[in-house]
Order: C-alpha cells, then structure tokens, then sequence
C-alpha cells in the first residue's frame, strides 16, 4: 500500500513535503537513512484522488534546516494502526531533529475535542499541523483559520475535504473499499443475489465514506443485495 504525495497548483512544498512523509516510516523509522516508493497525484485545481497517478521514490532529507515544531493530532490511539503511526511519527522526528507534539482525542466522537486540541497546539507556537482526522468536514472552518496564520497543515491518512490544505500523505480508502467489492462480484457474479451487510466505519470520517463509496460502485457488477450499512 502505498502513501501518497499530492501537490497543489505545481508546486512542491520544500519543509512541507518533508514532513507529510513521516507516516511513511513506518517500517524504516529505526533507521539513519530510507527510501520509500510511493505514488504521486499532482493537480492544478487541488486535489483530487481520480487523477493519473506516477511512481516516485521519496527520500527524506538527512537534516532539517532548523528544528521545527510540529504538531501532530490522531483520533485516537486505541488500536495496533494507530499505535504504529504513532511509532513512525515519533521515530522519524527523532531521525530528522524536530520537536513534535503528539495528541490523540480519544475516539472518532470526539471532534470538538480534536478541534480544541490541535488549537491548542498552535497557540503553543507550532510550525506545522499534521492531522488525523475525525471528520473529512468538521476540520475545515479550523485548517482555514491555521492557513490564514501562515502555518501549513497536513492531512494524513484519513482525508479531510477542505482547499486550504497545505499537503496530504494518504492511501486511498476508495480503492480499499473497491477490492473489497471487487472480490464479493467476483465470487458472486450473476444468479441469485447474496444478501451484505457492511460496516464502513465511523460516519463522516473520510476515509469510511471513501470507502464505502468505492465498495458500492464494486458491487453493482455483481448479484449483491446490500441489505445494510452501518456506521
């Protein structure tokens, strides 16, 4: 699975792009120096995951030219995933010399409080956010207001919809979500139909709604009854 670069308007994001590709050393964060194959989406009008896609091979820089202050927002930190991002961020901070703030808010019910916490973070004089997001939407009103400071933020892993973005570090859960469909339409291609339920995720988090949309256009090539879907 690969992480994914996105650039706005052509250009590229010198300490920005740095830091989007902390997740991605996820497997390599012990190490003095890495080399991660990724794949790039590149769009004039912002970003947009259906454009064509080129294969590139990130190389972190060796040494920061100062040591930044980043901030760093999760949803939580329940679960083995979460946990292991957790990991790659702290280890690549360490690797590259920068100060990073980590918080997590404690679950996908939580927005207001990722909301106050990441506020909190930049008014403790962040260079950057890079956020995990609850919601694709509930985010936007604060990443213009972080934008309108001159901080640049990042999204990473779950999606979040706003145009003020500064950069994403993503997979696409569409495509996640589509395999998933692929593999039912496959199994059951025509004849009687099968009744799924299905279980996105959380609702309005970006990557539960991309997914779910990819899984639904998947099945429509096969006899799939979808009887439900709960969040």
């Amino acid at each position: 699975m690969f992480n994914n670069l996105f650039k706005v308007m052509g250009k590229k994001f010198l300490a920005i792009t740095i830091l989007v590709f902390l997740v991605s050393a996820l497997a390599f964060a012990a190490k003095k120096s890495w080399k991660h194959k990724v794949e790039v989406w590149e769009s004039k009008n912002g970003f947009d995951m259906s454009n064509p896609r080129t294969d590139y091979l990130y190389k972190p820089i060796k040494k920061v030219s100062k040591k930044w202050q980043l901030c760093v927002s999760f949803p939580h930190m329940k679960d083995a995933y979460w946990l292991a991002v957790d990991y790659g961020v702290v280890e690549e901070s360490r690797r590259a010399g920068v100060k990073m703030n980590l918080v997590e808010a404690g679950g996908y019910t939580q927005l207001s409080k990722q909301i106050s916490q990441i506020e909190d973070c930049v008014t403790g004089g962040a260079d950057a956010v890079i956020i995990g997001a609850i919601s694709a939407d509930g985010l936007n009103n604060l990443v213009k207001k972080i934008r309108g400071q001159g901080i640049p933020v990042i999204d990473v892993i779950n999606g979040i919809s706003s145009p003020e973005l500064s950069a994403k570090s993503l997979v696409s859960f569409g495509e996640m979500g589509g395999k998933a469909g692929e593999f039912l339409a496959k199994r059951h291609p025509s004849g009687k139909k099968v009744n799924v339920a299905w279980f996105p995720g959380p609702a309005g988090a970006g990557w539960a709604e991309a997914g779910n949309t990819g899984f639904v256009k998947a099945i429509e090539s096969g006899a799939i009854n979808l009887v439900a879907t709960r969040h």
